[in-house]
């Protein structure tokens, strides 16, 4: 939490508290949902090597087609639809806007990386983070309910 307040500041985003307060919702709601997904691989995975392995396959996915490394009209035509089902796309574009990027430049750089500009999709962007982590926990809880741990390893 500290570290998020000091990059906020530094950066130059709105000093204004409720601006801030928005910021570390986003924050919060990215947090839950990264819990849910590798919470989620592990308790889908028989060891942990296959566990890391899964792990570090979906933050490679995440990563490059959720708009961080590839901006969204760099993906191919056919893997647009993975950009939309990345979570971190929607915390990425919810961070965006709930400093409220208005004006002249706001605008142009939304545009360029081919974003929303329009203020629901701060809310869109917090739901859809929220869904994931709900999904990603009713996942695990099911995994562990119904899948047989690997018992090889304990003596």
């Amino acid at each position: 939490m500290v570290w998020s307040c000091v990059v906020y500041y530094a950066v130059g985003f709105s000093p204004e508290a409720g601006r801030f307060l928005r910021y570390m919702f986003v924050l919060f709601s990215v947090h839950q949902m990264a819990l849910g997904l590798f919470r989620t691989m592990a308790a889908l995975a028989s060891d942990i090597i296959i566990a890391n392995t899964f792990g570090s396959a979906a933050l490679l996915i995440i990563f490059l087609l959720g708009g961080y490394i590839l901006p969204k009209e760099m993906i191919k035509p056919w893997w647009l639809w993975a950009f939309w089902v990345s979570s971190l796309s929607y915390g990425q574009q919810a961070i965006l806007l709930k400093d409220g990027w208005r004006g002249q430049l706001g605008n142009m750089i939304l545009q360029i990386h081919s974003l929303p500009s329009n203020g629901y999709w701060y809310w869109l962007g917090v739901a859809a983070l929220l869904g994931y982590a709900l999904v990603f926990n009713i996942t695990v809880t099911a995994a562990l309910s119904f899948l047989n741990p690997d018992t090889s390893d304990i003596h």
